[in-house]
């Protein structure tokens, strides 16, 4: 009956815009799903809107063609709606729309919305009833129908696979999409009565007390903070300690050695403190540059300086402060440089350097017996030289826990705290931020007690030479 569906329309329209204006007012978390509902609550009064007016125009000038155009309005609404539902469920249980779903449901939609525009429409306004028949309505229901369909197969398919699912957030969801299949089962029985505007109020306002409660989301997401900040103050204790322990290692020694030397009774035997002396300030000194590069690198204070440089004089540079370590190791060290390489290139020497540095400090301080080698090569493409500088050894190599944190900062801190480990776990760290800085690529092959091997390759501009 038009007065029935005035009333109902009339409602659902009364309640839209109170639980928009409630849901506007109140503070609210800013992710995808609460995006979505925004929407949602939007298309929910330009519908019941639509639908009211439908009813007005019905009853007082019935005019058939104004009719059907707020009767297409309506269906592409009825469209929007559900297929912003369905964006919702998969958001809220993947916790990102794929570009893929996200493009062939904008395309689904879209062609809804071609058809929905030509498709004919029968209006029906007799002995106060009001009702709508035609391709145009069977559009609207199989447009529902479809979106249900996909809401209930991402819940099937998508909702065990994701551990970080709130599973108090389902119950309304299965609810609500019943009362979604109710609405489409009651549309076919009784075509004449319009629910669809009332239920998806409805829908709306139950979502807002439940799943898309404000005060709620804001609270969880209070607590998300706290057990982060939690976290991290942890996280921040075992690496200051780490740290502490780091400084004060080589510290103590120059200290120790420094008094040795006051001590000393020849010569000979002072130079040996003093050279301990210089080992230990030089491990320190590492450790500080490291930390201040990660801090620039962060707070992007750390510039790229392209000069032009001898790849063989680089090397030679690199391994000299080691000679003395790797003979005292008694390792074998083989450098392997290609002889298609241009004698001078064009880049960023100084960060190479400590690139490298970090590399081949690694090499040796986990490599007790065998060899270090270090090949460089490449090859040209146009007026750029693909270099590629290979540091293999035949050390401790890497165990399978320790790999996928090989790149974070600091993550040897706690493994150091209990002595397994030596270092802070910033040289790698560090070493991938200025290759990234430097658009080249790294690349780590290692095996347990069989070695590793590091592939860098970097694009250089060839010099004058």
């Amino acid at each position: 009956m038009s007065n029935g569906n005035g009333y109902l329309t009339s409602v659902a329209l009364t309640i839209g815009l109170l639980i928009t204006f409630m849901f506007f007012l109140k503070n609210k978390v800013s992710n995808i799903e609460t995006k979505i509902f925004k929407k949602m609550l939007i298309i929910n009064i330009l519908e019941a809107l639509t639908t009211t007016l439908i009813v007005i125009i019905a009853t007082t000038i019935n005019s058939t063609f104004v009719l059907k155009i707020l009767n297409r309005i309506d269906v592409i609404l009825i469209i929007m709606w559900c297929s912003s539902m369905f964006y919702y469920i998969y958001a809220i249980t993947s916790k990102k729309i794929n570009n893929y779903i996200k493009k062939s449901s904008q395309l689904f939609n879209a062609c809804l919305i071609i058809l929905s525009l030509i498709l004919n429409v029968e209006i029906i306004v007799d002995n106060g009833i009001l009702n709508s028949t035609g391709a145009l309505t069977y559009l609207g229901l199989f447009g529902a129908i479809a979106y249900i369909t996909l809401m209930i197969l991402t819940l099937i398919f998508l909702k065990d696979k994701k551990e970080n699912i709130e599973k108090d957030k389902y119950i309304p969801l299965y609810f609500l999409i019943g009362m979604l299949i109710l609405v489409a089962i009651l549309r076919i029985i009784i075509p004449e009565i319009n629910f669809i505007s009332i239920v998806i109020s409805l829908v709306d306002l139950i979502m807002i007390f439940t799943v898309e409660n404000p005060d709620i989301k804001l609270v969880k997401q209070l607590n998300l903070y706290i057990n982060q900040n939690k976290k991290l103050t942890r996280e921040q204790i075992d690496i200051l300690t780490s740290l502490s322990h780091e400084i004060r290692t080589p510290l103590n020694a120059v200290v120790g050695f420094s008094e040795l030397i006051e001590s000393a009774e020849t010569l000979e035997e002072a130079k040996e403190n003093a050279k301990d002396i210089v080992e230990s300030a030089d491990k320190l000194l590492k450790l500080v540059n490291n930390i201040v590069d990660v801090s620039k690198i962060n707070t992007d204070d750390i510039k790229i300086e392209n000069k032009e440089y001898e790849i063989t004089k680089l090397i030679d540079d690199i391994i000299s402060p080691y000679d003395f370590r790797i003979k005292e190791k008694g390792l074998k060290l083989d450098i392997e440089i290609a002889k298609n390489i241009p004698k001078t290139l064009i880049g960023d020497s100084i960060k190479i350097k400590r690139i490298l540095f970090n590399i081949i400090d690694n090499a040796i301080k986990y490599t007790d017996k065998g060899y270090i080698k270090i090949i460089v090569k490449g090859n040209m493409d146009k007026h750029t030289y693909n270099l590629e500088i290979v540091v293999e050894d035949s050390g401790k190599g890497i165990s399978e826990d320790l790999k996928n944190d090989l790149f974070k900062n600091y993550a040897r801190a706690k493994e150091n705290i209990n002595g397994n480990i030596s270092g802070m776990g910033l040289g790698l760290s560090l070493t991938k931020s200025l290759i990234d800085l430097l658009n080249g690529t790294i690349k780590i092959e290692s095996k347990e007690k069989k070695g590793t091997k590091v592939i860098i390759n970097l694009k250089q501009k060839v010099g004058r030479n």
